[in-house]
């Protein structure tokens, strides 16, 4: 019985990528919709867009608005386009978050391109692949980058303005996604990732007609996630399965980086001649020596009192400083990619004050197994009172309100420290390999080896 259900299954899905394939190379038809809009899973707004043909053209006309801690932000845009997708002009003027304003105009004049933002005007040659496109907001205007990447044979890169003065942009195709819910009908989507339009990696998502209907995104770095309303009143559940299949593809792709990462040492080796700096009042050792062993640190001190041990590889740290690992004590981590970036500076060890809770456990467990590399990440968790200008989702307005949220937090870090010690007990002490990591790795950003202090609160962390 098996067999044929599966092959029902894969026609399904084949005819789902056929029609989209032919939707996304058809002119946009006329559109007019909602987009739910929520931060740290919130509802906070609406987007509200229609999509006309005009004398030839294209027209979308979007109000994007939001009330966030109190504050109201609104922006208005239009974005005109030739039937082949091609960028005539674009307005967009308002705040795409609390303190971020945007004043901008794009004007396609043949082979020329005059933008405008903030006052800063610049005119350019017309790139082979470009688009018009402010920031993340009108999200309606990220599906439509998406359809004129298609419609364009799929260009490595796009360049968009205005920017400083423009900006790269790269689209990838992550493909069919089908979202299965207790109750209520799946819903099939069709998954993209945008880099460069926003601070990291969006995750967009199209129906199969290549409407809108979903995206992943960030407002100056914290999460805020659009669903299109129809979908989202059809399945109250939507939202959460968009946010886990997001972190799925974002932490696929921080996968994928880290593997890209050469590794320079592993196993067990000594970082000889650098100079060491203990994190105490003691004076810096100079001329010494540091051994790793599986990841963790098993010896360091001067040169002349520590043993290298016969047959261990010796690696010349002369001119380079080692460092206790530093600890990041207030961050928002809302990007995957920040992992590396964050160990090639030297923090070893993070806390998140609040953020989106599905990203952020994933993150952390995926460290944690070296899925991923990244600094070992404790998460404090965001409470806020209740009502229509809260700060996240989860919330408490009275005393005992508050402590069954800190019994909750307590009773799932119990859970989650059970799990860590049946499995991959993360080390307290790496090189330049956040927790999980057994190896050192070249980043980027420097040279230098920086070793983790021991942590005596590590059980502590969740």
């Amino acid at each position: 019985m098996q067999r044929p259900l599966r092959i029902a299954a894969l026609c399904a899905t084949s005819i789902f990528v056929a029609g989209f394939g032919r939707a996304l190379h058809s002119p946009p038809a006329d559109d007019v919709g909602t987009i739910r809009i929520h931060l740290l899973g919130h509802a906070i707004g609406t987007e509200r867009y229609a999509i006309r043909g005009e004398s030839g053209a294209l027209v979308l006309t979007d109000t994007f608005e939001f009330t966030d801690r109190g504050g109201r932000v609104q922006l208005a845009s239009s974005l005109r386009l030739t039937s082949t997708l091609e960028p005539i002009s674009l307005h967009s003027s308002g705040r795409t978050y609390r303190f971020v304003n945007v004043d901008a105009d794009v004007n396609v004049d043949g082979d020329r391109v005059h933008a405008r933002s903030l006052g800063d005007s610049v005119t350019f040659a017309r790139p082979a692949s470009f688009f018009a496109i402010a920031g993340y907001a009108p999200l309606q205007a990220q599906a439509l980058l998406i359809r004129y990447w298609q419609t364009h044979v799929r260009p490595p890169v796009i360049v968009t303005a205005p920017g400083n003065p423009t900006t790269t942009v790269r689209v990838e195709d992550l493909g069919a996604v089908s979202l299965r819910f207790t109750s209520g009908s799946d819903i099939s989507l069709h998954r993209f990732s945008i880099a460069g339009v926003a601070w990291g990696r969006e995750i967009a998502y199209l129906d199969d007609a290549s409407r809108f209907a979903a995206i992943v995104t960030r407002a100056n770095l914290l999460p805020l996630e659009g669903v299109r309303e129809d979908l989202a009143a059809a399945q109250p559940a939507l939202l959460d399965s968009l946010l886990a299949d997001a972190a799925r593809a974002e932490l696929a792709a921080a996968s994928r980086t880290g593997a890209s990462i050469p590794v320079v040492a592993q196993g067990t080796f000594a970082l000889v001649g650098a100079r060491i700096v203990v994190g105490t009042p003691r004076k810096p050792i100079e001329e010494g020596v540091v051994i790793v062993r599986d990841g963790r640190i098993a010896a360091a001190g001067p040169r002349a009192s520590v043993r290298i041990p016969t047959g261990v590889r010796a690696i010349d740290a002369r001119g380079a400083t080692i460092i206790p690992g530093l600890w990041d004590m207030h961050a928002h981590v809302a990007l995957p990619e920040w992992g590396p970036e964050y160990l090639g500076v030297g923090v070893t060890t993070i806390r998140d004050m609040g953020g989106e809770k599905q990203f952020l456990t994933a993150f952390r467990d995926a460290i944690a197994s070296g899925r991923v590399l990244g600094p070992r990440l404790l998460l404090a968790g965001l409470v806020d009172g209740s009502g229509p200008e809260a700060f996240g989702t989860v919330t408490a307005d009275t005393p005992a309100q508050g402590r069954a949220v800190v019994a909750l937090r307590r009773r799932i870090r119990t859970r989650t420290r059970s799990a860590t010690l049946r499995g991959v007990r993360p080390p307290s002490s790496s090189c330049s390999g956040g927790s999980g990591s057994r190896s050192l790795r070249r980043s980027r950003r420097s040279d230098s080896c920086r070793i983790a202090a021991p942590d005596p609160a590590r059980s502590q962390s969740a």
